[in-house]
């Protein structure tokens, strides 16, 4: 789809419904394909005018004081967890054209308004299909395209390896009650251990997993999901800090880790938590 500037928009991925604010410079376009006004657009069944994303498909959050973080390093555990809250959202960099020699870089806003997430490197991000290393990269989890935190190497400076992600609505810090990753090529943690660190209210920690690893050009999935004592999600998660490797992903000296598929549940508000 192209935005009212003609540029293309990320896809937004969803199942049985979804609710999005369309009030950013894609309104027009939404309004062409059925945006029922500047405010929102409903897609599927389950969305009601006004709704911020605190139920998804009629399933209602647990509430994010009372939640615990499990870590899942198989997506099917982390799938049955969420079963029943269609509103999985994924931001696979699909929609960026780079297929050429260098590696695109992104801003860290690119995908606030149509997905409600905030991806920061050290000043800089970028998306390619393999950095140049297709032996370590060339068969990404979804193709054709990874992510990487820069800024890149240059000189003695190893370059990035560390993103943060935030979440946002209308302008409000959000939560989320589930969030994961694919770790490509995490196969040397000795020479620089990957991890995920998820944070809560005040900067809480509420759950960490790093040093895992698999062979050459393997796909790592890390999940994490806050549930409560009953199991149900509850949007706890405001921030996630995702280390990969020990340097810019193109460097190949010492540990090299890509990324992709980030996912996770409909952002809700923090005042509608």
């Amino acid at each position: 789809m192209k935005s009212a500037r003609g540029l293309e928009s990320p896809e937004v991925v969803c199942t049985r419904s979804r609710c999005l604010d369309c009030t950013s410079f894609l309104a027009l376009a939404l309004l062409m394909t059925g945006c029922p006004s500047a405010g929102q657009i409903c897609v599927g069944d389950g969305c009601d005018e006004g709704d911020l994303g605190p139920a998804c498909n009629g399933a209602e959050f647990a509430d994010a004081a009372d939640t615990t973080v499990e870590v899942f390093f198989d997506q099917a555990g982390y799938d049955h967890a969420l079963a029943d809250f269609d509103c999985l959202v994924r931001v696979d960099f699909d929609d960026v054209d780079a297929s050429g020699p260098d590696p695109v870089a992104i801003l860290a806003e690119r995908y606030l308004d149509t997905h409600h997430v905030r991806l920061e490197g050290d000043g800089s991000q970028y998306v390619h299909t393999d950095f140049g290393l297709p032996d370590d990269f060339g068969d990404p989890p979804s193709a054709p395209n990874l992510f990487a935190p820069g800024p890149m190497a240059e000189g003695d400076d190893v370059g990035g390896f560390e993103t943060r992600v935030t979440f946002e609505r209308n302008g409000e810090p959000a939560g989320v009650a589930a969030f994961s990753v694919v770790f490509v090529d995490a196969d040397r943690p000795g020479n620089g251990p990957s991890g995920i660190t998820v944070t809560g209210d005040g900067g809480e920690e509420l759950g960490e997993s790093s040093g895992f690893s698999g062979s050459n050009g393997s796909h790592f999935f890390v999940g994490m999901v806050a549930t409560d004592s009953e199991g149900r999600p509850g949007p706890a998660i405001l921030q996630a800090d995702i280390r990969n490797g020990s340097e810019w992903v193109g460097l190949d000296q010492q540990e090299d880790v890509a990324l992709n598929d980030f996912t996770f549940l409909e952002p809700v508000a923090v005042s509608a938590r």
